[in-house]
């Protein structure tokens, strides 16, 4: 009788990654958490439900742009180790784009990213991603595969994963218990042209069989609690920014100064007048704090939307 193959425990196959992409379907500073698509909490979401009716508008209208500025967006987070600091694990907060790029390479056997999460020696590899300017501007991350390792990861960062569960993310977000630096990076924090390099963790519950090397959370931007509450009605009004038609669809579909709590500006303005790739960085922590973020922001996109329409 031909002996039977066994897959290695730490490999991650077709269904691993389809469980994790059905995570983000419609089912399920911090921005609102979307009750609706964060299937922890389960309950339906008013900003949802207002919204909804808009996407049966053409593409390109001022009711879909309306709809892509309120919508929830996702981010991933996951356990990963960096080579410089082989002791302990960091939390990961990545966009969709990278996440869904990681999760497709393991469907992919072409890029074959099934033993991306392998924690030993001559298995696992380094994930990578650059951070650089798009072609409309903006901050893009540009994921790719490195060198395999040749290290283990060690058992005791294995015993002390962070618990990703949604639930306890959402958690820990809210009550302020992901600190950058410490436990916790976000991608969006590199500096344009910079290139991270880490190894991700197994999932934080592999030793119940657990796959998920990444979990997704959902988030309205620029909307209250109220709203998605429905404690008061969302402002559907098309007499704003996020509607100028001067702008193109791809950028009507990421408007991060709409997604963002800003302080009183504390300097001279600068709108990004001169050189928008060196003075206006929509991922920019401190872009992001400044008063005139969003002002900035509007005027930098139809600046480069008219530069590319001729």
């Amino acid at each position: 009788m031909p002996k039977k193959m066994t897959q290695d425990p730490w490999e991650l196959n077709q269904d691993d990654a389809s469980k994790m992409k059905d995570s983000t379907k419609g089912t399920g500073g911090t921005g609102t958490f979307c009750p609706k698509r964060n299937i922890s909490i389960g309950t339906p979401c008013k900003v949802c439900e207002t919204i909804q009716p808009l996407w049966d508008f053409p593409e390109g209208s001022k009711e879909r742009k309306l709809a892509s500025k309120k919508k929830a967006t996702v981010s991933y987070f996951m356990n990963v180790v960096l080579p410089s600091d082989r002791d302990k694990s960091v939390v990961l907060e990545i966009g969709k784009k990278v996440g869904d790029y990681i999760i497709d390479s393991i469907y992919d056997p072409d890029k074959n990213w099934k033993m991306v999460a392998h924690p030993m020696t001559g298995k696992g590899f380094l994930t990578k991603i650059k951070k650089r300017k798009g072609d409309l501007g903006f901050n893009t991350y540009d994921p790719f595969r490195g060198d395999t390792c040749d290290w283990d990861v060690p058992e005791k960062v294995l015993k002390s994963l962070t618990d990703l569960g949604q639930g306890n993310i959402i958690k820990m977000i809210t009550k302020g218990e992901l600190v950058e630096g410490e436990n916790f990076l976000r991608i969006q924090a590199l500096k344009l042209d910079e290139t991270l390099s880490f190894r991700i963790c197994p999932a934080w519950d592999y030793k119940e069989g657990g796959k998920a090397i990444l979990t997704p959370v959902f988030r309205h931007w620029g909307v209250t609690q109220a709203e998605v509450d429905g404690d008061v009605p969302l402002n559907i009004s098309l007499d704003d920014d996020a509607t100028d038609t001067t702008t193109t669809a791809a950028i009507a579909q990421e408007q991060p100064w709409n997604n963002t709590q800003s302080e009183p500006t504390s300097h001279d303005s600068c709108y990004g007048i001169i050189e928008p790739m060196t003075f206006f960085d929509d991922e920019d922590v401190d872009c992001k704090k400044c008063g005139d973020f969003a002002e900035c922001g509007q005027l930098v996109a139809k600046r480069i939307a008219k530069s590319k329409l001729g």
